[in-house]
Order: structure tokens, then C-alpha cells, then sequence
């Protein structure tokens, strides 16, 4: 709303020299509506077109009076918020006297219509105190070549490894670390796999296959997976690397693949010898039925 000089506050929609300049009202509405921002000067705050235009939504509860009103400019609330909000500044097609700052009114806040809006307003970012602070002189600076750091700069704190020094422990390997996880099968299985599978998976039949062919057979083999098992790195398996990778990893993936727990086997020797029981009984049975016969 216009805060500058005073307007005459009569209700009719004559121009008094001043108020065409600031106010979209009555009396110079045409075409009817709400105009574009920016057709009027500016008021004290910078805003242009609050007097008139629209009737602006305010963030005040509705009050008949100013009495216990904040006194530093924050909206009026009440608690629980009250059932009406206060409106400000009148519209395109209000009297003069509607559309100054000292008048307002108010409607409930699911009212409608197209005499009333929001004005939106944008602010100069203000910095974080400490944020996109210069640094300080000296640091980060780097140091002329051949310059040598000041007796005892950038050396560790007495206890703190040097540079390159491992802690006791450190850098060993965690239980477990880099195995394979339980389900997940081995580059010996893959190439395995693939071997068995060769001449069904080389689809277009040109003696190797690609890392496409690969997936259809292996869904889940990855790049680095395939990579691992092309020797030659030309982007292809053929069945010579696929048997030259089973050969050089025979002695340990192999070994792990196919060895057996032992508590399996001693199952496994239980079961056997149970059989071989039970097979001894039904045949002592059958010898002693025979022989009662005789």
C-alpha cells in the first residue's frame, strides 16, 4: 500500500494528481481485472501495485481492534488460530478510500474469488555467519618450491602414525573379507558353467562368446566378472580360456567347490552302514522262516 504522501481518502474514483500514480482503483480500471505487477511506482518498502489491484491475504487473525497488537511487526496470531483472516488494500474496481493501507477487513480463509490473492515477494540471500568466509592469511597458501615447512609444521602429534605407517593391526585382513558370500558362486562355477553350456550360448556360432551371450546364459555375471575370465582382453571367451581359467584355479576353487563337510560325511558313512543292518536282518528273517519250513 502507498506510504508516501498522502491521498485524499474520498470515495469516488476521480484522479486527485496523486493516486493515479500508485493506485489501481475505480477510477482508472480499465480493462476491468487485476493488472500485472510493476504498472504503478513503488512504495516505501519497494513493493509496486498494493494499493488497488487485488485485495491482499494477510497473516493476521481478524481483530476489531489493535489493541494487544505485537509491537515488533509479527503477524497477530491467535491460539488456536481464530475462523477469519485479515484482507488489506481493496481491489481494481474499489473506491479510492478501500484501497489504502489503514483499511481492512476480513473473510474466512477457505473464502474464494477473483478480487483476492497473495502477493509474492523475493529476498536478498543473507550468509550464514562463518559461511563463504575469506580464509584466513597463510592459510591453504602453498609454500615456494624448495621452501622447507617451519620446524615442526605439518609434523604428526606425538602418538599419531607417520605418513605411510600403519597401526598395529591395521591393514590386516578382516575375518571373512574379500570370500565370496554364501550363495554367491565362484569364477570357477561361472566358467564351469559356461564351458557346459558353450555351444548353446555362442548363438551366432563364431566359436566365442560375448558378454551379451554370457547373460543370457548367467543373468546375473557382471563386466568386471567376465573381464576376469577373458584373458586375452579382446571381449570374448572363447573355449580354450574358458579351460585354461578351470586349470590355473583347479587347485583352490575347485578344491572349495567340490570339498564336503565333514559332518556330512560321517552322515552319509552312518546312513550306509544302517542300510547294510537292516539288509542283514530281512535276510537272518527270511533264513529263519526257511527253516521252520524244513
Amino acid at each position: 500500500m502507498y506510504f508516501g504522501y498522502s491521498l485524499s481518502v474520498d470515495e469516488y474514483c476521480e484522479d486527485d494528481g496523486t493516486r493515479i500514480q500508485y493506485m489501481w482503483y475505480c477510477g482508472n480500471n480499465n480493462p476491468n481485472g487485476s493488472k500485472p505487477v510493476g504498472g504503478k511506482l513503488e512504495n516505501a518498502f519497494g513493493l509496486h501495485d498494493m494499493s488497488g489491484n487485488l485485495w491482499e491475504w494477510c497473516e493476521d487473525d481478524w481483530y476489531n481492534s489493535y489493541t494487544g497488537a505485537p509491537s515488533n511487526g509479527s503477524a497477530w496470531l491467535d491460539s488456536p488460530r481464530g475462523s477469519d483472516r485479515v484482507r488489506r488494500g481493496g481491489r481494481s474496481d474499489s473506491y479510492a478510500l478501500y484501497c489504502r493501507a489503514a483499511v481492512r477487513s476480513y473473510f474466512g480463509p477457505d473464502h474464494r474469488d477473483n478480487g483476492i490473492g497473495f502477493r509474492l515477494a523475493v529476498v536478498e540471500w543473507m550468509p550464514v555467519e562463518g559461511e563463504g568466509e575469506i580464509p584466513a592469511e597463510g592459510e591453504g597458501e602453498l609454500l615456494p618450491e624448495g621452501e622447507l615447512p617451519a620446524e615442526g609444521e605439518g609434523e604428526p602429534n606425538e602418538g599419531e602414525p607417520n605418513e605411510g605407517e600403519l597401526l598395529e593391526g591395521e591393514g590386516e585382513p578382516v575375518e571373512g573379507e574379500g570370500e565370496p558370500n554364501e550363495g554367491e558362486p565362484n569364477m570357477a562355477d561361472l566358467a564351469q558353467q559356461l564351458l557346459d553350456a558353450f555351444d548353446d550360448a555362442d548363438t551366432d556360432g563364431n566359436g566365442t562368446i560375448n558378454l551379451v551371450e554370457a547373460q543370457a546364459l548367467i543373468p546375473s555375471m557382471t563386466q568386471e566378472q567376465f573381464n576376469e575370465l577373458d584373458a586375452n582382453g579382446d571381449g570374448v571367451l572363447s573355449l580354450d580360456e574358458l579351460e585354461a581359467f578351470l586349470d590355473d584355479n583347479a587347485g583352490c576353487c575347485r578344491c572349495n567347490s567340490d570339498s564336503k563337510d565333514p559332518a556330512d560325511v560321517v552322515k552319509k558313512f552312518m546312513a550306509d552302514w544302517l542300510l547294510v543292518g537292516l539288509s542283514m536282518l530281512v535276510l537272518l528273517g527270511v533264513a529263519q522262516v526257511s527253516k521252520n519250513r524244513i
